[in-house]
């Protein structure tokens, strides 16, 4: 019983998690007015509730424009966020409007807490909520998201309807997440990447004077500067504290530079590159100087690396 005395009780239910909201409501607000704007507005929503129920969904939240919605799994998700689209395409062709939605998805355990009083309300909570909630602010108009994983848990007609986009920093969430897009109207133009079975390995060797260090998939990340705490920690007054990490995102490694005097990165075949205070993506093979540029005489706080892939046996 909580505080206020209303009872409730709450449990881990896997569950599908769909956003979709009104893209460019604000527009509509500026250019038609208050009342008309949400009288569309409104349309839109009841058109969003009426397809989430139609597909065994249950509209969990509205909140301006947008709509939060559970479903018991992928599949009808899916089904739902298709059949949302194509009600505001034919919204759009009565109103003379360029509507649209943006819409995301992702399954996983949600904390699903019901309410004895209003039992038809349910909330939900969990990171698989926020995690749906973060697909969707990547969507642009027209377009659905989903996280790469709960493609994997549709069946092959939705699977093969979708194209991998990239991997994407979520707040929240320690690594990257790859996430896809679902054809849900006939593109001629677009480009289908099918998931892959297996990626290719990638890794990057450092070396300092008699030191090595090998980032994989085993070891995501290496710190750089004067520092004793640091992986590589180098007694240079030119060298930052905490001068520069890298990091393994996906396949690519990425120099982040946090230092005063900069970094200077010098791959073969290529010229020296200044970087301060920014990234840049470590490739093929060269040398990383730290507070200084790249001198064959001076190799203080200079650093080899390579960047080597390989595929999977």
């Amino acid at each position: 019983m909580t505080t206020d005395g209303t009872q409730t009780s709450s449990s881990l239910t896997p569950l599908c998690v769909l956003f979709a909201d009104v893209s460019g409501s604000t527009h509509l607000y500026e250019s038609l007015g208050d009342k008309q704007a949400m009288r569309i507005i409104g349309e839109c929503i009841k058109r969003m509730d009426s397809a989430t129920k139609l597909h065994g969904g249950t509209t969990v939240q509205i909140v301006g424009d947008e709509i939060m919605a559970t479903f018991p799994n992928p599949e009808l998700g899916m089904e739902a966020a298709a059949d949302m689209m194509r009600r505001i395409v034919e919204q759009r062709e009565v109103v003379g409007l360029r509507l649209a939605l943006r819409i995301g998805l992702h399954h996983g355990p949600v904390l699903l807490q019901n309410n004895y009083v209003f039992i038809d309300q349910p909330d939900i909570f969990g990171d698989t909520v926020n995690t749906a909630a973060r697909i969707t602010a990547l969507a642009k108009s027209n377009q659905i998201l989903a996280s790469a994983e709960t493609v994997e848990l549709m069946p092959p007609r939705w699977r093969q309807a979708s194209r991998s986009l990239d991997a994407f920093s979520l707040k929240g969430k320690s690594e990257e997440m790859r996430i896809c897009e679902l054809l849900w109207e006939d593109k001629e133009d677009a480009t289908i990447i099918r998931m892959p079975v297996a990626t290719l390995q990638v890794r990057l060797v450092l070396s300092y004077l008699d030191r090595r260090w090998v980032l994989d998939e085993t070891q995501r990340g290496v710190s750089l500067g004067r520092e004793a705490d640091n992986d590589f920690a180098i007694d240079d007054r030119r060298i930052s504290r905490q001068h520069a990490t890298i990091e393994r995102r996906q396949n690519k490694f990425v120099l982040i530079d946090k230092s005063t005097n900069g970094s200077f990165v010098t791959i073969e075949g290529y010229g020296e590159i200044p970087v301060r205070r920014e990234e840049f993506i470590l490739h093929g093979r060269g040398h990383i100087s730290l507070g200084h540029a790249y001198d064959n005489a001076d190799l203080a706080g200079t650093l080899a690396f390579e960047v080597a892939g390989f595929s999977p046996i």
